[in-house]
């Protein structure tokens, strides 16, 4: 037989963590769309860099583009909107039912951008929260959402953590567990920042230092996502890859004991 492993697609899955839309300054609002498309963008031409690159590795397939976000009133829905505009595919992450969730948006103009935004997601993942625990409900939301993404994409005041759940923790956490952030200030004067804690000379996971901050422009991001995506670039890494690529399944074993065993069962015949 000469079947061989496939090759797996090429993907990348950026989340979104942010303030909701009462929290971010009208300044920054009116200006988020247009800053989420084009991050957005540049991540999208890095990673058709990287792949075009290395495209051997991978199957032949176009590259897969996945947005991963709560839908939270404010950045979580306008980075969704974005990023279908885009032709990203949408997954959902919700901290608890989404009928529970819903009453988030007390039936206002969030509520039907909820609805519209459900209606067009490829996957929608409830997770079990409760009312009691709010603030652990949102931070699992967050969890998830780090768990499940390349790159998150924070729009983010820079301030520490005012409590559970918030966005400085996630992104927190996204530090901590080596996913890039891409950092955009609710102060338009600042600039878009990448942080990753693997940038050399040294692995940070403490927390945004000067160490894990670059600015957000091509190079970085292919050297991000090269990392990130790409096999190992060790020598011998890439030649058990190689070899693993090209076996093939065997039409004959010359160990005889688990058919003997299925044959003695009767199971299968030996």
């Amino acid at each position: 037989m000469s079947e061989r492993p496939p090759k797996i697609p090429f993907a990348l899955c950026v989340g979104v963590t942010g303030h909701r839309q009462e929290a971010i300054p009208p300044e920054c609002l009116s200006q988020l769309p247009g800053q989420i498309r084009d991050a957005l963008q540049l991540l999208m031409r890095g990673a058709a860099a990287v792949h075009g690159g290395a495209a051997g590795y991978f199957a032949a397939d176009a590259p897969r583009f996945m947005f991963v976000s709560p839908l939270a009133d404010g950045a979580d829905q306008i980075g969704a909107e974005i990023a279908l505009e885009l032709g990203f595919s949408l997954q959902v992450v919700l901290p608890f039912a989404r009928a529970d969730y819903r009453r988030d948006f007390n039936g206002g103009e969030g509520a039907a951008r909820f609805d519209a935004l459900i209606a067009r997601a490829e996957s929608v993942l409830e997770l079990p929260g409760t009312r009691d625990q709010e603030p652990e409900a949102y931070m699992m939301a967050g969890r998830a959402t780090v768990a499940h993404c390349d790159v998150l994409m924070a729009v983010w005041d820079g301030l520490a953590a005012r409590g559970r759940g918030g966005t400085a923790e996630v992104v927190q956490l996204a530090l901590k567990r080596g996913t890039p952030v891409v950092h955009l200030p609710v102060d338009t004067a600042s600039p878009v920042r990448l942080l990753w804690s693997a940038f050399d000379p040294v692995v940070v996971t403490e927390g945004p230092q000067t160490t894990t901050e670059r600015p957000f422009d091509s190079a970085h991001i292919e050297q991000t996502l090269s990392a990130e995506l790409l096999p190992p670039t060790d020598p011998q890494e890439r030649q058990f890859l190689e070899r693993f690529a090209h076996e093939r399944r065997r039409s004959l074993r010359a160990r005889v004991e688990y058919p003997l065993l299925l044959a003695v069962t009767g199971v299968k015949r030996f």
